[in-house]
């Protein structure tokens, strides 16, 4: 966007230094007015360039994370082993987290708990590189956005749990979450302190 803008700013500029030129009829030699011109134009059509490379390696790489993140193998096993305990739609406490991670239960309820926390990774990679730039939100919102945010929700409880010990931890995964989550359906987001953030659940003590 701001190459366009860029952009559009050199050529106004290049059009009424012309006009004025006209207008004041000032006399000057037409070849380095011809050349500052062309510098202008041809510097801006560079960034303008630029920024659609950049714009379409943001949308192919998003392409790539969503082909991965619907299709990939490996990532449909993380779905199946976290449901194994965890299943969709569910309030996940720490404590039945803790007590699944801890592997007391067997080893396939610490491969589910894993499982969870790699999905979440996932999703935190996904915020971080939206943040960036590197990826295009409004088609990551479309796609995603559903399966995130309930994700984020059955975890409300638990990924505070997480930022106990490093107030940093998802923290690009809640602001994405803020920005997407339908009010309606999800536990509200707030801030802390500048540099971290937690969840503030709604009073539910049947989900506690």
């Amino acid at each position: 966007m701001r190459h366009v803008v860029l952009f559009v700013i050199g050529t106004g500029v290049v059009a009424a230094l012309v006009a004025w030129l006209i207008i004041a009829n000032v006399h000057v030699a037409p070849q380095p007015v011809i050349t500052a011109a062309a510098a202008v134009v041809g510097v801006v059509t560079f960034l303008l360039n630029t920024w659609q490379t950049q714009r379409h390696q943001r949308k192919q790489h998003t392409i790539r994370i969503l082909l991965e993140t619907r299709l990939s193998a490996e990532y449909r096993g993380l779905l199946s082993s976290r449901s194994k305990n965890f299943p969709a739609g569910t309030s996940i406490s720490p404590k039945d987290f803790d007590l699944a991670h801890s592997g007391q239960c067997g080893p396939e309820s610490k491969r589910s708990a894993n499982s969870l926390v790699a999905i979440l990774n996932h999703y935190e990679f996904i915020a971080v590189a939206i943040d960036a730039g590197d990826l295009d939100e409004q088609m990551m919102r479309r796609t995603v956005r559903g399966l995130m945010c309930n994700l984020v929700h059955d975890c409300r409880y638990l990924i505070p749990h997480f930022q106990s010990s490093n107030s940093r931890l998802y923290e690009a995964l809640v602001d994405l979450f803020n920005r997407w989550r339908d009010p309606t359906v999800h536990d509200a987001i707030e801030q802390s302190a500048p540099k971290s953030r937690y969840f503030v659940p709604s009073a539910r003590p049947e989900n506690r």
